[in-house]
């Protein structure tokens, strides 16, 4: 029998219904702000080099992930994803390191490690190679894997040199989000300089960009949800009219699901016996089933062409039940462009 529950929590209790049986580890992609590889806007900063200029050779950049589009469960983080868009090819940084922390800040201060309160050294090494595939999610995988806690931030500190003497400049930008449309998150902070400058270990950043590089977190075992919309419409935007977009929520095959959408995130809510929190009224309920062998279920529609949706905001969450427990998932939100 079902203990009673409010209306808008009937979907929920459905699922909470369901059963399945048996464990494994996965990784799921969780992308931020959006999974589409198609933006052309790129920069240098802070992966990159070209061979017009040394002063980004070394760089500090810090990106703030806000706690709405990571896991509402604790989830180890093995790894983050970017995308070159301009070369393929493999890059050889003479310093490359990448450490993440935990934050209840919405904004990211000035100074680099009042940032970092609880700092995790995810990667780290000399002489390190990443290979970029263009136009596609190149992954940086962790050495040390970093437990997000489920309710906070994330910041992600890039460290990285390049020496020119010991490797050929090919021409390597990342991909950043398009113009200002998502000027509503967090702005990234950067400092930037020759080798030997020290930029790297800058304790000050001197550079704000709120077009910031692009990443795909890859989570463990934690369902997630995440959208892709790629470029298109009359105006060459993400999420225009008249374009497609998709919603794509991540658990092991076979695990039952549904994803609800509305227009803005609450605080959150704990709902036993599900593992993490409700962050999206589940008032609509968007799509549902089954993730197929490709451990996803995807639901993908055109945006109407209708002038009155034009600055739309619409959030997503979704519910899985994965190897026997019930998941909330991450957060995800886009807001339609013309």
């Amino acid at each position: 029998m079902i203990p009673s529950v409010p209306r808008t929590l009937a979907p929920l209790s459905c699922i909470a219904l369901l059963a399945v049986a048996g464990s494994a580890q996965s990784i799921y992609p969780l992308a931020y702000p959006q999974a589409t590889t198609s933006e052309g806007s790129g920069n240098i900063i802070p992966l990159g080099a070209v061979t017009g200029s040394t002063n980004f050779d070394e760089t500090r950049y810090q990106l703030l992930i806000p706690p709405t589009h990571l896991p509402t469960t604790p989830a180890a983080i093995v790894g983050v994803e970017v995308i070159s868009n301009h070369s393929t090819t493999t890059v050889l940084y003479a310093n490359l390191e990448v450490t993440l922390s935990n934050t209840p800040s919405t904004v990211l201060s000035t100074t680099f490690d009042a940032n970092l309160l609880a700092p995790t050294v995810a990667f780290s090494g000399t002489n390190a190679s990443v290979t970029f595939n263009v136009n596609q999610w190149s992954p940086i995988l962790f050495t040390t894997p970093f437990l997000h806690n489920g309710g906070e931030g994330l910041v992600i500190d890039i460290k990285k040199a390049i020496d020119r003497n010991t490797y050929t400049i090919p021409g390597v930008v990342t991909m950043e989000t398009l113009g200002t449309i998502r000027s509503d998150l967090p702005v990234a902070r950067t400092a930037n300089g020759p080798l030997g400058s020290g930029a790297m270990n800058s304790i000050n950043a001197t550079g704000t960009h709120s077009q910031f590089m692009k990443v795909r977190l890859l989570v463990v075992d934690v369902p997630t949800v995440d959208l892709l919309s790629d470029v298109g419409g009359r105006n060459g935007n993400v999420f225009a009219l008249g374009a497609s977009a998709s919603v794509r929520l991540h658990s092991v095959s076979g695990s039952p699901f549904l994803v609800f959408a509305e227009t803005v995130f609450t605080p959150p809510i704990a709902i036993p016996p599900f593992q993490g929190a409700l962050i999206v009224p589940p008032l609509t309920i968007l799509f549902s089933g089954t993730t197929n062998a490709a451990h996803e279920g995807v639901f993908s529609a055109a945006i109407p062409n209708l002038n009155v949706l034009i600055g739309g905001h619409i959030t997503f969450q979704g519910v899985a039940l994965q190897n026997g427990s019930l998941y909330f998932t991450n957060g995800a939100d886009a807001f339609v462009n013309s």
